[in-house]
């Protein structure tokens, strides 16, 4: 299958890393973000970046790492997504046509355009219904999750006075483990078609004597 990961930050720069991984190529990966690499990416420790990378595009330092590191493959889209502006073919020219979309991006215009995108109709399947399957992943600030298909997804406002949650203490081990789950939910749609959903409230913190 096709899988095309929106969004190269947090959660999507390692959700790539662990799907190229763990797949061990029988899938093709996709990874599409129009942001370049900045030395806060690096300082926090959440996203599969290095510093002799900053100022080049996301997509391009991660295709590198995954390759250099487990020497997987995966292609690039640089580019934004909007309202009826889904990207018709990755940087090297072949079509895009996603089987499943994973939505990793943290602001709600982009959110809102992909589940838009999809409820409604899609420039590669003109006038075609859900023509793919689409995932979303995410966490607010609270150090909470939630990982939904699109089907039961609404998604949330921004909130101008909200943290950012790779900015707190913890936020590297949060965002594998977010990450984490988002892969194994992926790969058990595709090798059952099952589609499972997690939402992660607050850990219960109290010492166990």
């Amino acid at each position: 299958m096709k899988i095309v990961i929106c969004g190269a930050g947090a959660i999507g720069s390692w959700l790539s890393t662990y799907l190229s991984v763990d797949t061990r190529g029988t899938h093709e990966i996709t990874i599409l973000d129009r942001d370049l690499v900045e030395e806060r990416n690096i300082i926090a420790g959440t996203q599969n970046y290095f510093r002799e990378q900053i100022g080049i595009p996301k997509v391009e330092a991660l295709q590198f790492n995954i390759h250099k590191q487990f020497q997987r493959e995966i292609k690039t889209v640089y580019q934004e997504i909007g309202y009826g502006k889904w990207p018709q073919e990755d940087d090297s020219g072949e079509p895009l046509e996603p089987n499943i979309t994973i939505d990793c991006l943290d602001n709600y215009i982009s959110r809102k355009a992909i589940q838009g995108n999809w409820a409604y109709s899609s420039p590669i399947f003109p006038k075609t219904k859900n023509p793919y399957e689409l995932l979303h992943i995410g966490f607010s600030d609270q150090f909470t999750f939630a990982i939904e298909w699109a089907e039961n997804y609404e998604a949330p406002e921004d909130n101008p006075k909200a943290r950012d949650i790779c900015e707190l203490p913890g936020a590297s081990s949060f965002v594998n483990m977010v990450a984490a789950i988002g892969s194994s939910v992926v790969q058990e749609y595709l090798t059952t078609g099952k589609k499972r959903e997690f939402c992660g409230g607050k850990f219960l913190i109290r010492e166990v004597k």
